[in-house]
């Protein structure tokens, strides 16, 4: 699967999702439509970039990224004020991408 149903984002009463190992290469624009998310895993895949209105799940807590393509992260990350975990190792992510979301995240542990 590289590509999610059009349709996935009507789950909007989901807490919990697991999508890694799927291939996936890219997330629909209204992924973020699914704001009750509160566990939210996505590694082992092949996104190099993430839609803005992933900031939109105002709930995450827990965010695996790990081993993905990603170089940088959508600046409403910013949004993410519930996250205590972000994990975003394996991925072509520069030195000061992380340091810019530590500082957007003071409460988050970001592993990389």
């Amino acid at each position: 699967m590289q590509k999610l149903p059009e349709n996935f984002t009507t789950l909007t009463h989901l807490e919990e999702l697991d999508l890694s190992w799927v291939n996936l290469k890219e997330l629909p624009e209204n992924f973020g439509d699914l704001n009750k998310l509160q566990k939210l895993n996505l590694s082992q895949n092949a996104l190099s970039s993430l839609p803005e209105s992933l900031g939109k799940l105002a709930h995450l807590q827990i965010l695996d990224l790990y081993y993905n393509k990603l170089s940088s992260l959508p600046e409403s990350f910013k949004n993410f004020k519930k996250m205590t975990l972000l994990q975003l190792e394996g991925n072509p992510l520069p030195g000061s991408e992380i340091q810019k979301i530590k500082a957007l995240l003071p409460n988050c542990q970001v592993v990389f």
